[in-house]
C-alpha cells in the first residue's frame, strides 16, 4: 500500500469514528424526523384548527391585517398567527406528552 493510500485510509477511518463518536446519525435521523413533524402539524394547524377560529368573514387576509398608529402600518396578522400556532403546538405537545407518559 502507497503512502497516499494509507493516509487516505485513516482519514476515512477517523471520519467513521467521529461519526460514531459523536453519533451524527441520531441526530440526521432526528432532524430528518422533526421536519417530518413540523410538515404535519402545520398542515394539521392551518388546515383543522386555525380555520375553526378564523371567524373574521371579511375578505382580507390574516397577514394582511394592520393597524395604523400615527400614521404608521403595523401589521400584526402574522405575529397572532404565529402565537396562536405556538401555543396550540404547546398545547397539543402537552397533552400527548401526558398520554405517552400513561402509556409507558
Amino acid at each position: 500500500m502507497d503512502l497516499q493510500t494509507e493516509v487516505l485510509s485513516t482519514n476515512i477511518n477517523d471520519f467513521i469514528n467521529f461519526l460514531s463518536e459523536k453519533n451524527i446519525t441520531g441526530i440526521i435521523v432526528a432532524s430528518l424526523l422533526s421536519s417530518r413533524i413540523n410538515e404535519m402539524v402545520d398542515e394539521f394547524l392551518n388546515t383543522i384548527l386555525i380555520p375553526m377560529f378564523n371567524v373574521d368573514t371579511s375578505k382580507k387576509s390574516d397577514s394582511d391585517k394592520s393597524i395604523n398608529v400615527f400614521n404608521y402600518s403595523i401589521k400584526y396578522g402574522t405575529l397572532i398567527i404565529a402565537i396562536t400556532k405556538f401555543i396550540l403546538v404547546m398545547i397539543i405537545a402537552y397533552y400527548a406528552l401526558k398520554l405517552f407518559r400513561k402509556l409507558i
